[in-house]
């Protein structure tokens, strides 16, 4: 995926975006696009089969600035059975309006970011379509994601 300045420049406002049944997309940004989508609130992921990254580093990418998502309080990541992580970088991800995230059917993600998350509104994370259900967290995010991976939870299909 090549992203010229025309098109990142049509993103920035880009507030709410849904993804569903696309089984060829690897990933859905690039870190460089992702840093222009400062006004995104709601990104929801459904049934893309080979999807390994949400955004991923660009190779020739020299910069370490932080991705601030600033206004991204609702995030749906489902039925996702290559993601591995939702980023791969080492940049900081800022995520302060980020309070529950759903993680279901990802059975390959082992990591959410391998850098550091700053995200201090973070409740936990929804394992279920029930929204009854408990939420789990232990310590942060990255923590979280790494313990339902080790525990089976969001292996299971």
């Amino acid at each position: 995926m090549t992203t010229s300045v025309h098109s990142t420049e049509t993103f920035f406002n880009l507030r709410h975006m849904s993804v569903n049944d696309c089984d060829g997309l690897k990933y859905l940004f690039t870190s460089t696009t992702a840093r222009k989508l400062v006004h995104l609130e709601e990104l929801h992921i459904v049934k893309c089969v080979s999807m390994e990254e949400i955004f991923v580093k660009e190779l020739n990418e020299t910069a370490s600035e932080a991705i601030s998502f600033e206004r991204l309080s609702t995030k749906v990541l489902d039925s996702l059975s290559s993601l591995s992580c939702f980023y791969s970088g080492n940049e900081t991800l800022h995520l302060s309006s980020l309070i529950t995230l759903l993680i279901w059917k990802c059975p390959s993600m082992k990591i959410f970011s391998n850098g550091n998350i700053d995200a201090e509104s973070f409740m936990g994370i929804q394992v279920s379509l029930d929204r009854a259900e408990k939420l789990l967290f232990h310590q942060d995010l990255n923590t979280t994601v790494k313990l339902m991976f080790e525990r089976g939870v969001i292996t299971k299909l």
